[in-house]
Parts: C-alpha cells; sequence; structure tokens
C-alpha cells in the first residue's frame, strides 16, 4: 500500500501522477503480473487498450545499503476504467519493496484483503462482464457483492444500493467508485481498539469495522478479521 503525492509540482511526471490526481477521487489500483508481456497481450486481445508496458525503477535503501527496485507495469485505458485508476506490474525486485522491517505493524495487518467497486444498481452485470475480462477471473455471488478471487486479495463489486449495509454511513460523491480497500488483520477488535487509543473514530462493518474517508486520506479504510 502506498500514498502517492506531489512533492514537487515543477518535478518530471513520467507516471502522469498530475493527471490521477485531477481525474480519479480514490484508489490506483495496482494488480500483480507474473508475466507482463502475457498481461498486456491478454488486455489487448479483450480490447482492454492500455499504454503499452513502462520500465520503473527507483532507489530504495535496505540494510544493506542502497538498492535499485526495478518493475514492468501496463496501466489500463481510462476509458475503461471510470472508478479509478488501474495497472498491472511486475516486480523483478520483490525483497526490496517488501523488507521484512516494513512487514510488520502494531495493528496486526497482514495483506490486503479486498477492494470494492460500487455501481449503480442496474449496471451490475455490466461491471462483473468487465472485470471479469479484465481480471481474467471467475465470479461468485456473496450476498449483495460479486467477487472475483485473486491470487492474494480480491475484488468486490456491489450495487449502489447495498453500500449502506456494506459501510453504513458513507456517502459516495459519484458511481462507479472504487469505494474502499479492506486490510486483514490479525485480531480485529485489537485494531480497532488502537486505532481509537490514537484518537481516530471507526464504525462498524459487517465483517469488521472502517476509518471515514475524512481519517484515511480520502479513501475509507476498512479492516476485517484475516
Amino acid at each position: 500500500m502506498e500514498l502517492l503525492g506531489i512533492v514537487d509540482p515543477a518535478a518530471p511526471d513520467p507516471w502522469g501522477v498530475h493527471h490521477l490526481r485531477e481525474t480519479y477521487r480514490g484508489l490506483l489500483v495496482t494488480l500483480g503480473s507474473r508475466d507482463i508481456q502475457a498481461t498486456a497481450r491478454r488486455l489487448r486481445t479483450a480490447g482492454l487498450a492500455s499504454t503499452g508496458i513502462r520500465a520503473l525503477e527507483r532507489e530504495v535503501q535496505t540494510p544493506e545499503g542502497p538498492r535499485t527496485v526495478r518493475a514492468d507495469s501496463v496501466r489500463i485505458d481510462a476509458v475503461h476504467t471510470p472508478e479509478g485508476a488501474l495497472q498491472a506490474t511486475q516486480h523483478y525486485t520483490p525483497q526490496y519493496v517488501h523488507q521484512p522491517r516494513y512487514l510488520d505493524h502494531p495493528n496486526g495487518a497482514v495483506g490486503v484483503h479486498s477492494v470494492l467497486l460500487v455501481v449503480p444498481d442496474d449496471e451490475v452485470d455490466t461491471h462483473e462482464e468487465r472485470y471479469a475480462r479484465l481480471l481474467d477471473a471467475d465470479v461468485w455471488i456473496e450476498g449483495p457483492k460479486r467477487v472475483l478471487s485473486l491470487r492474494h486479495g480480491r475484488v468486490e463489486i456491489a450495487p449502489r444500493a447495498a453500500l449502506d449495509d456494506l459501510l453504513p454511513g458513507h456517502s459516495l460523491p459519484a458511481v462507479p467508485l472504487l469505494a474502499t480497500h479492506t486490510i486483514a488483520v490479525k485480531d480485529v477488535t485489537a485494531a480497532r481498539g488502537l486505532i481509537e487509543a490514537g484518537g481516530i473514530p471507526t464504525r462498524a462493518t459487517p465483517d469488521g469495522f472502517y476509518v471515514s474517508a475524512q481519517d484515511a486520506c480520502g479513501v475509507p479504510l476498512a479492516f476485517t478479521q484475516s
């Protein structure tokens, strides 16, 4: 999970962060790929035009000194993703990103559980079909949600009418929208206690709790039991 922002407005912007900030009010979702060339071909074949493959390198600090993170990404064309920005990425040096010292947190987080896409009530089938092509994944029904399971985590699609049941008290500026992301934690009660002890209010959900968009950089952040 990464917070993306503008530090120096005059700096080069090869990844179009300014455009992303102006276009979307929410999440940039990065999907893992084991073979970015194959992923790019599949997206083109499925009619989901993309940017083509872009290389990313940046230096990070490790206990052994500076190392270079290397990855290739393909971004799905925004015309196909009005709800938020999506890209697929193949990491060649994951050990420099997933350093053990960064993988432990007092709230017991163990990974991203899901992202939730909220859509107009009469468009659930349309968005389900689109994401099945995007992700090359099967779909199953779980209450009001359509669920697409990935190697790690899952994408959930829900009608707007179900929003108050899933995120009580939250309202959306528009739909479709990648409305929230959910973190799996070892002990959801302990995680909620830790957050509230820090002065951040929470709200209960059917599967745990969430922190409001106001307190989570613009997008609600939910927590559930791992």
